[in-house]
């Protein structure tokens, strides 16, 4: 399993070769069809797309070298424009059938978010980040790769829109807002290290205080579920005895 590069010459790359099922789907269909100007105008969008990140990048390297003040490239309107094309792709290869080729897509939303907090942009739109989250969650093993997507979501969630993290609509338990802050949480656990573990569940308690009694307690279950070493289950049963503790819920 390979981790994503954010690098935007990589991501584009990635998304051309993930695309062509859905090309090669929509070239066999008539081509009076709608989707075949829909997918002509996503693909000129998205060249432009690269084209303006490419130059972000150049600008950023020469401002860095010279001291040039110019004005740069809202970063975050970029990836915000981004992200809406690829859901937008993500949606059309479900439309033909094609739910490995969305799912993929998904998963460079995550790589293009890596991209968008490195250049200096906020996260606006979390949804589609959250799903290529979950794939790679879900296919990674090694406690070495868990630890650096676990630094990969810390990037990415210490820079999600405010209105995002003020998370004020609660009764959404899929909102996503709470699913990236437990997968950190439960990313952190995988990785077995300790202070990882603090720092995200310190955060959850933070984030997510209503969430946190019943995360902790089936925390508690899973560490003898899936024979968690000791250390590990320290962490989580010191965690647990604070959330469920009086002082913590009064």
């Amino acid at each position: 399993m390979v981790l994503p590069n954010s690098d935007i010459n990589s991501v584009a790359d990635l998304f051309f070769s993930t695309i062509e099922p859905l090309i090669e789907r929509i070239e066999e269909e008539d081509e009076r069809h709608d989707d075949h100007q829909h997918v002509n105008l996503l693909m000129d969008a998205f060249y432009q797309l690269v084209d303006v990140c490419q130059r972000c990048e150049h600008d950023q390297t020469s401002r860095d070298a010279d001291g040039r003040e110019e004005k740069p490239v809202d970063v975050t309107e970029l990836g915000e424009y981004g992200m809406n094309l690829l859901v937008r792709f993500a949606h059309l290869a479900n439309r033909h059938g094609l739910e490995q080729t969305a799912r993929r897509i998904e998963r460079l939303s995550f790589a293009f978010a890596l991209w968008i907090v490195r250049h200096g942009g906020e996260i606006n739109v979390l949804e589609p980040v959250i799903n290529g989250l979950a794939q790679l969650a879900n296919e990674l093993t090694e406690h070495a790769d868990l630890r650096v997507l676990y630094q990969q979501v810390e990037e990415i969630k210490s820079q999600v829109a405010m209105e995002i993290q003020q998370d004020l609509e609660q009764t959404n338990a899929q909102r996503p807002w709470r699913i990236m802050v437990l997968n950190h949480a439960i990313i952190a656990t995988r990785t077995h290290q300790p202070n990882l573990m603090r720092e995200a569940f310190k955060s959850l308690l933070d984030q997510l205080p209503t969430d946190a009694p019943e995360f902790f307690r089936e925390g508690m279950v899973q560490m003898d579920a899936l024979d968690y070493p000791d250390h590990v289950r320290a962490v989580v049963k010191e965690f647990h005895e604070r959330v469920n503790s009086r002082k913590f819920l009064h």
